[in-house]
């Protein structure tokens, strides 16, 4: 089923701190990532989370601080899986076309308590729904985390959705609340607040002041996690696109395919794009002006969290994401990246 559907300028008024505006081996290699992959079949270590979560939480309207004091209330989310490596076969089981609500039950959900829907089928025919409960910095960013519906991958992929964003109650209208957005998130499950993060992201959604595509990196920080965001925005404030995120060895690639777009375009780094984040000031290891966003990643290991997510940051808290399908296949080259079909 399924539709087949950023040197750095910091605009004026955008801070430093994203949203205050608010490890047998693999061998694929790319321009010169000759780090080793291991492709084993290494379980999800992570049966929790340690980032930790606060449903009291308050919205007060305002734009949140990114140094604020993390959510460590003591009851964990749990989220077991079992790891799939880089085989053509195991990776495409993995794909969901959201033809059955019974499909569900193959993802893991990491912060249950952070959805207000999740379905297949039940909200809109043929999608997966996913809408975040209306709550301050409910989004991935830093030490902050949001909802996160997942499968476990060691070692390359290319994983492909086509989402739409919208309103809560009218999909045909883009979110107004800063940061909200739905798309990708790619995870290491070791990662713990605060200052332990290590994830790479990429979606679509209403972010600083505009319709843009998102790509965040996101690594180890003292005393926060530290997060880099490129913001692209959509032509013609299109909330609707087809996204891919590619793995081969520890470099990460993302491309676009927009209903005006002939075919997959791999996100670029020019100077329209806004970089922003309390980890702007730190250089980003595979990441330069004028070339692809690519971000060098040797410290996630061979197993990660793939999935989706909606999240919101600031209010209104409006952001719906639907979900047309999750496609997953092996890639070892640039080429594999972007063939279409996957």
């Amino acid at each position: 089923m399924g539709a087949r559907f950023v040197w750095v300028l910091l605009i004026a008024g955008c801070s430093s701190a994203e949203e205050a505006a608010p490890g047998s081996s693999d061998t694929g290699t790319l321009e010169g990532d000759t780090a080793a992959v291991d492709a084993g079949t290494t379980a999800d270590s992570s049966a929790a989370d340690a980032a930790t979560e606060t449903a009291t939480e308050s919205d007060t309207g305002t734009a949140p601080d990114t140094t604020a004091t993390p959510d460590t209330a003591s009851t964990p989310d749990t989220a077991p899986d079992t790891a799939i490596a880089d085989t053509g076969a195991s990776l495409k089981s993995l794909s969901d076309e959201f033809s059955s609500a019974s499909t569900l039950s193959l993802w893991s959900n990491l912060h249950p308590t952070r959805v207000q829907t999740l379905d297949i089928g039940g909200s809109a025919a043929g999608q997966l729904t996913i809408t975040p409960i209306a709550l301050a910095e409910n989004a991935w960013y830093s030490d902050s985390y949001a909802p996160l519906i997942y499968k476990s991958v060691t070692g390359n992929f290319v994983v492909e959705t086509s989402v739409r964003i919208g309103r809560r109650t009218d999909m045909t209208l883009a979110p107004t609340g800063q940061f909200n957005q739905a798309g990708f998130v790619v995870r290491d499950a070791a990662g713990t607040s605060p200052g332990g993060q290590r994830w790479v992201m990429y979606n679509v959604g209403y972010q600083d002041v505009a319709v843009a595509r998102e790509v965040k990196t996101t690594r180890n920080g003292s005393p926060a996690t530290l997060s880099t965001l490129y913001l692209n925005n959509t032509p013609s404030g299109a909330t609707s696109v087809r996204l891919r995120v590619c793995r081969i060895g520890s470099t990460f690639l993302f491309f676009h395919r927009h209903p005006t777009e002939a075919s997959f375009v791999e996100e670029q780094y020019t100077a329209t794009t806004r970089v922003s984040g309390n980890g702007a000031g730190t250089p980003t290891p595979g990441t330069s002006s004028g070339m692809p966003l690519r971000f060098l990643r040797t410290d996630l290991p061979a197993t990660l969290q793939v999935g989706v997510m909606t999240g919101t940051w600031a209010p209104p808290h409006d952001a719906r994401g639907e979900f047309d399908y999750v496609r997953f296949a092996p890639a070892t080259s640039l080429a594999d990246c972007t063939a279409d079909p996957l």
